[in-house]
């Protein structure tokens, strides 16, 4: 009977998984796990592995989320402040997605595109497919997003904004 014991254990023994990580062992430190890039994912057609853009009026800004940055250009500060944060991945929750990060000072930065249909104010034939809200600190900027915007190619990513700046006439 103790010997059909032993062999039990001896057999359970070398079921062990040898690449599980050991008790202890910080597995989100894993440079291979830190190299891996999410999975491109959208909403309302959008799609977040690509350059998405969102603006707005009253005060005029523009943001290009890519993956890695994001650049913010802010019309309502002097002739138009440029600023890049680091960007992750959206984290997409039903047909909402947000984005979290800080800028240079450290200020909290929420960045939230909300797959509602959204109407570019003074155009009425311009709807984009997501609305965005930018909340920087306290302060809070609402307008719209898509993959395109002012007729500027999304893969061209060194001057979209400026296109876009060009064409609502600034």
């Amino acid at each position: 009977m103790r010997a059909i014991a032993i062999a039990s254990l001896i057999l359970l023994a070398g079921c062990g998984d040898s690449g599980a990580p050991v008790s202890g062992e910080n597995i989100a430190l894993d440079p291979q796990l830190l190299q891996q890039k999410p999975t491109a994912t959208s909403i309302a057609g959008v799609d977040f592995g690509k350059r998405v853009e969102a603006f707005g009026t009253e005060p005029y800004w523009l943001l290009a989320l890519e993956p890695g940055k994001i650049e913010f250009e802010d019309f309502g500060i002097k002739d138009g402040v440029k600023s890049e944060w680091p960007a992750q991945a959206p984290t997409i929750t039903g047909n909402v997605a947000t984005i979290e990060t800080r800028t240079a000072t450290g200020e909290a930065v929420t960045i939230t595109l909300a797959g509602e249909s959204c109407l570019e104010v003074g155009e009425e034939d311009n709807t984009l497919p997501l609305k965005a809200t930018v909340k920087i600190g306290a302060r809070t900027l609402t307008g719209c997003a898509g993959q395109k915007l002012g007729g500027a190619a999304a893969a061209d990513s060194d001057n979209a904004i400026s296109s876009s700046a060009d064409n609502a006439g600034i």
